[in-house]
């Protein structure tokens, strides 16, 4: 547990899966005050709205983990399940588009579809091909990354995913991405399905047992 959480850089924010990969880690913070700067985010549980909100908040010394979408959004079943519908007057065909942009998409009611039934409206994404800008001045500052790969720098990271539907805790992931927007460091527990990395892992770097989002 205390080498999961020294993986990780000062005020980090850390993906979990299992009950194994999660409980050892609380128990490390709250009971042997490893780490307690470390915001530990279990995607297990990422897929209902009490825990969501719940990271809304500060956690011992860790700051509360930054979102686009709010409580409303994602209340009870909204969001549950968001489906793919490509829609190229939104999204052209080929063209990477703002994470930013997809989630206020998303968590806007009006965007929201009539479903086959048409009974109830569900929330869909437009594309699949995401991108997120990248402050470079801010990603060498923040430690981000070292001053030695200030070269290796992208201007954006673009990434397509291989889902065609978003479960809640799937839309969270790129949802506390975007809203991080590189403030903070971001890992992934090496433990994690790699169904969850979101099709990110070409900019993963190892640091001892988590993968580390870097541009």
């Amino acid at each position: 547990a205390s080498n999961y959480l020294n993986s990780c850089a000062e005020n980090a924010i850390i993906f979990t899966q299992g009950d194994n990969d999660t409980y050892p880690l609380w128990y490390a913070q709250e009971v042997e005050n490893v780490r307690p700067d470390i915001h530990v985010v279990n995607l297990s549980l990422l897929g209902v709205d009490w825990y969501i909100n719940q990271k809304r908040n500060k956690v011992n010394d860790a700051d509360p983990v930054p979102m686009t979408l709010g409580p409303e959004a994602i209340y009870g079943s909204n969001r549950d399940m968001v489906v793919f519908n490509e829609n190229t007057q939104i999204a052209p065909a080929g063209k990477h588009i703002s994470l930013q942009n997809i989630m206020k998409f998303i968590g806007d009611d009006k965007n929201q579809r009539t479903t086959v039934s048409g009974n109830d409206k569900m929330s869909y994404f437009p594309t699949k091909t995401f991108s997120l800008p990248v402050d470079k001045q801010k990603v060498l500052a923040n430690g981000t990354v070292a001053p030695e790969d200030k070269d290796q720098i992208v201007d954006k990271l673009e990434w397509t995913i291989s889902k065609r539907t978003l479960l809640k805790n799937d839309l969270m992931i790129l949802d506390i991405i975007a809203a991080n927007n590189w403030e903070r460091p971001i890992y992934f527990a090496v433990s994690v399905d790699d169904k969850s990395y979101m099709g990110l892992e070409k900019y993963f770097q190892l640091e001892g047992l988590a993968y580390r989002l870097v541009p």
